[in-house]
């Protein structure tokens, strides 16, 4: 679903939780971590309280990391020994791609033509924006929070996401709340397997209790205790991509090229060895501008250049520098 607005577009996106998903933020005062949340207020209520989300900036950090390695795979570079092997502004130009850049202390901005000459090259960098070549810029989209698709939160949704995509349960019901409960000492959340709410596994019943000397029979389906919250099976959520109406069709491409992958790769959070993450995806935009073919041919048309670029032992823009300027 794509709607037009005044000065953005909505890509909405709707999922269904199959397993347990536990993202992450700070730490509690006994070194844990917390699930991660936000406090909001609720549309049936004047007190703020605690909500579960997987966050906007997760979405855009794996994003950016997958149009980046996408690339250098088009290109035949050789990650390790160009970057790794290669020189400080080698490891800079990596960063760059993968997390954004940094902006040091002291460093001037860089000519004007030169950051746009490489920012017409490698349109990643105008996508998400970064703080790169002396200065910070600023990124054509914003990658929003996904949260519980619950009736008590739908104000704090565009007014156009379809009213059938709203639960009709509260917020708070859609996540544990072991560290509330019980505290943060020890295991607090009961549960065994997360594929249980895939097919049911068959119930056990209670073991007699056994004779004086005799051990007890271990249950194949007993619980075991788990000491992180985690938002619950079952639950949809709705995330939200705005993109601002300046994106060009390549752009356009590279952002549909970044959410088929996340679309196609069907688990969120982590603790993926422990079966958690698992999602069901309901609803993706279904926009011609997300082809990921214009970037595909993107690649291979300009792959001298793009290569020569990515793989300068001065980095990104000293790369570009006559030697008179340098």
């Amino acid at each position: 679903m794509e709607t037009t607005l005044n000065a953005a577009q909505d890509l909405l996106f709707r999922f269904r939780t199959l397993t347990p998903v536990v993202q992450t933020s700070e730490k509690d005062a006994n070194d844990k971590a917390k699930l991660r949340t936000m406090r909001t207020f609720f549309d049936d209520s004047e007190t703020p309280g605690e909500i579960p989300i997987l966050s906007g900036n997760s979405f855009r950090g794996r994003m950016r990391r997958i149009l980046a390695y996408a690339t250098w795979q088009s290109l035949d570079i050789d990650i390790q020994e160009v970057y790794a092997n290669g020189t400080g502004a080698l490891k800079e130009t990596f960063h760059i791609l993968t997390s954004g850049g940094t902006l040091g202390s002291g460093e001037k901005p860089m000519d004007r033509s030169i950051v746009a000459a490489v920012q017409n090259l490698l349109p990643i960098l105008t996508l998400f924006g970064g703080s790169y070549a002396g200065s910070m810029h600023h990124g054509k989209i914003a990658v929003m929070n996904a949260k519980p698709a619950t009736l008590d939160l739908r104000s704090t949704f565009p007014r156009h996401v379809p009213e059938e995509w709203f639960e009709n349960r509260a917020s708070g019901s859609t996540f544990t709340r072991g560290r509330e409960t019980k505290g943060t000492g020890g295991d607090f959340t009961i549960y065994r397997h997360p594929d249980r709410h895939i097919v049911e596994l068959p119930e056990v019943e209670a073991k007699a209790e056994p004779k004086e000397g005799e051990k007890s029979a271990a249950n194949a389906y007993r619980n075991m205790p788990v000491s992180y919250d985690y938002i619950l099976p079952g639950t949809t959520m709705i995330w939200q991509v705005v993109a601002g109406n300046d994106l060009t069709p390549l752009e356009w491409s590279m952002l549909g090229f970044a959410i088929q992958k996340v679309v196609a790769f069907p688990f969120l959070g982590g603790k993926l060895q422990a079966g958690n993450g698992h999602v069901e995806w309901l609803d993706v935009p279904d926009d011609p501008r997300l082809s990921a073919e214009p970037f595909q041919d993107y690649l291979f048309s300009r792959r001298d250049e793009l290569r020569a670029l990515l793989t300068h032992p001065k980095g990104l823009f000293r790369g570009l520098l006559t030697s008179g300027e340098e």
